[in-house]
């Protein structure tokens, strides 16, 4: 026991180290900066902002941000610190359902390989609902395994109490979670255990329905979000059965491996050979009932979320990219990562089990590594070095210039940042204003910035870029964050189109 609380113990010193380390390294991306502008307002800002579709998820993430925000700041290290801690708290808990239901080898294991995982770092550290929602989806299940073996009021009201929060907190996660365990509490009602009587489970609705009625007050602004939601530009590959696949695939990959490891990589490969031995060893346990039932409740969650999850973006809601659903669905990454572990250690040759888990750390690691030097992202837009692009402009740019960036870019938010910023910020999507403030004012440089795009790209920045080069002579251009080469041409073969080089492109024009 001292031992294994030795090792637990120095898996949250790793974990710790690993969330903090670099913690501002990389600007916040749009999805952060975003939620930073909504969070440092007041709550009642927040709700109206929400209400407008600014973000589409809960409040409660941005409240908590709001109140951090309010304590340390909004820069990079303060804005995201909140949910690196919160990010240690889910490697706890996933360490402690492990053991509850699956023994304390799966508990460490899990933890180990859910700390190394690049995935689990990328989206923790996010300012953003990502770390909340695994660590509520972790401390629901606990407390309704509590409740399901020792049935009691005190156990009801703390699972309602945080479902509660949960519903607060996501859409997917909490929605995935109400059905299957509903599924499992009436199974066993129905095989009536001398602790789970049918007058108990009524008491489970009753919690449930509890639950629901403190989320009504969100429900109006919940269909308010749903119709955005289901109003947004179809992704590409967005829709029908290979979106369907796509989808849960990628979750996979990202859940086993890593977003900064591409498959053709040979970490890549190994991985993913190491992942399939592993993944048969489970599947073969449960098909020869080797293994309990907890086992199977867990993998039953995973291939439920996945599943319905993967429908619904497939099907009614098509603006989720594949690339992005995988923390669409990252309330089940922990439970994913336990199945994982499950299988190696069932893996019966000792020296093969222990091989092919120093190979997945080994595999992990170059993830890891990719992660701390911007290499091999899946998803280039979280390494645009937008702060340090617009540091460095601020000290070349003049009152006479003009910027052209997109909102979702970022050099705004940064620009607002910098003391005595007076260069205009225009949207170069918006063209016909922008060539009439060019004509109007003849600047002397033009910083277009064009953002690499699949799904939102437009003719418009084209076109203004054209117009402005027929009136000025271009000085720099300067690409960031280069997309892998291989991807690019895959993604030019599946969408017919030519794939960007860059994330983001800056062209500087000297126009007198």
């Amino acid at each position: 026991m001292k031992q294994e609380r030795m090792c637990i113990l120095l898996i949250l010193l790793c974990s710790a180290f690993l969330l903090f380390f670099r913690l501002n390294s990389l600007s916040f991306s749009v999805d952060e900066f975003y939620n930073v502008e909504i969070d440092i307002n007041r709550p009642v800002d927040i709700l109206h902002a929400l209400i407008q579709g600014s973000d589409l998820h809960p409040p409660l993430t941005h409240f908590i941000s709001h109140i951090w925000i309010r304590i340390l700041g909004s820069g990079e290290w303060a804005a995201r610190s909140i949910w690196a801690m919160i990010g240690i708290l889910v490697i706890a808990m996933s360490y402690r359902w492990g053991k509850i239901m699956l023994g304390s080898s799966v508990g460490i294991t899990g933890a180990i390989l859910l700390t190394s995982l690049p995935t689990f770092l990328l989206y923790t550290r996010f300012v953003k609902y990502y770390s909340l929602t695994m660590a509520f989806a972790l401390l629901t299940a606990i407390l309704f395994m509590s409740w399901l073996r020792y049935p009691s009021t005190w156990r009801l009201v703390a699972y309602s109490g945080v479902l509660t929060l949960y519903l607060y907190t996501d859409y997917f996660g909490p929605a995935t979670w109400i059905i299957w365990s509903n599924t499992v509490a009436l199974s066993q009602m129905l095989h009536r255990p001398p602790q789970l009587s049918f007058h108990r489970w009524k008491w489970f609705i009753v919690g449930q329905a509890i639950c629901g009625i403190l989320w009504l007050p969100w429900i109006f602004v919940a269909f308010i979000q749903t119709d955005k939601v289901l109003s947004m530009q179809a992704a590409d590959l967005g829709g029908g059965v290979v979106s369907f696949i796509l989808n849960i695939a990628q979750a996979l990959y990202a859940f086993a491996i890593g977003e900064t490891i591409f498959p053709w990589h040979v970490a890549g490969i190994a991985g993913t050979i190491i992942v399939v031995i592993a993944g048969v060893h489970f599947l073969k346990s449960l098909y020869t009932r080797t293994l309990g039932d907890s086992a199977l409740w867990t993998a039953g969650y995973v291939l439920l979320s996945l599943g319905l999850v993967s429908f619904l973006t497939s099907t009614l809601i098509q603006g989720v990219p594949f690339i992005a659903f995988a923390n669409h669905v990252l309330f089940v990454l922990p439970f994913f990562i336990l199945c994982l572990s499950i299988g190696l250690l069932k893996i019966q040759n000792a020296k093969f089990r222990y091989g092919l888990m120093a190979g997945l750390l080994l595999v992990h690691s170059v993830g890891l590594f990719h992660y701390f030097t911007c290499k091999d992202f899946q998803n280039p837009i979280y390494i645009v070095p937008t702060r340090e692009i617009v540091t460095q402009m601020a000290t070349e740019v003049s009152s006479n210039d003009l910027v052209l960036a997109a909102p979702d870019i970022g050099i705004a938010f940064y620009a607002e940042r910098i003391a005595n910023w007076e260069t205009p910020i225009l949207d170069p999507r918006e063209s016909q204003q922008s060539q009439g403030w060019i004509l109007g004012n003849t600047p002397q440089h033009i910083w277009l910035f064009i953002f690499g795009r699949d799904r939102t790209r437009t003719d418009e920045p084209l076109l203004l870029q054209e117009w402005i080069e027929h009136r000025c002579s271009l000085e720099i251009e300067q690409g960031f964050a280069e997309q892998n080469t291989l991807y690019r041409s895959l993604k030019t073969y599946l969408f017919k189109r030519p794939a960007y080089q860059h994330k983001l492109t800056l062209y500087r024009y000297h126009c007198q």
